[in-house]
C-alpha cells in the first residue's frame, strides 16, 4: 500500500503542541498529588508510588506525542 503525502502537512511546531496538550492532564494530577501530600503525610509510600507513576506516565506521554509521525 502506498500512501500519498498529505495536502496540508502539520507544522514543525505541531509535535510540541501535541506534547504540551498531552502533558497538561498529568501536570494537573501531579499538582493534586502535591496538595494531597501537604494535607495528609501519613502514608509516605503511597505518595511516593503515586508520584513515581505520575512522573513515568508524564514522561511517556510527552515523548510519545513529541515524536513526529513517519
Amino acid at each position: 500500500m502506498n500512501l500519498i503525502e498529505p495536502a496540508n502537512p502539520p507544522s514543525r511546531k505541531a509535535p510540541l503542541v501535541w506534547a504540551i496538550g498531552a502533558a497538561i492532564p498529568w501536570l494537573l494530577l501531579a499538582a493534586g498529588q502535591l496538595v494531597w501530600f501537604a494535607l495528609d503525610q501519613r502514608l509516605l509510600w503511597v505518595h511516593t508510588l503515586a508520584a513515581a507513576a505520575t512522573a513515568i506516565n508524564n514522561i511517556r506521554v510527552i515523548v510519545a506525542h513529541g515524536v513526529p509521525y513517519q
